[in-house]
């Protein structure tokens, strides 16, 4: 019985960092995404208020 709930807290530990992991992926993705496309959006304003 102990081997078995030892175990069961080691699967909640494993599922736990992969969620983690994954979430962190993903908030880096999206941030390569979206910064770029703001620094973009932001560099053509400026070049539109220059040029007026």
């Amino acid at each position: 019985m102990e081997t078995v709930y030892h175990f069961v807290i080691i699967l909640f530990l494993e599922f736990d960092f992969v969620i983690l992991t994954s979430h962190i992926i993903l908030q880096t993705n999206l941030n390569f995404v979206i910064v770029p496309t703001l620094e973009y959006d932001r560099f053509n304003y400026y070049k539109l208020l220059f040029y007026k």
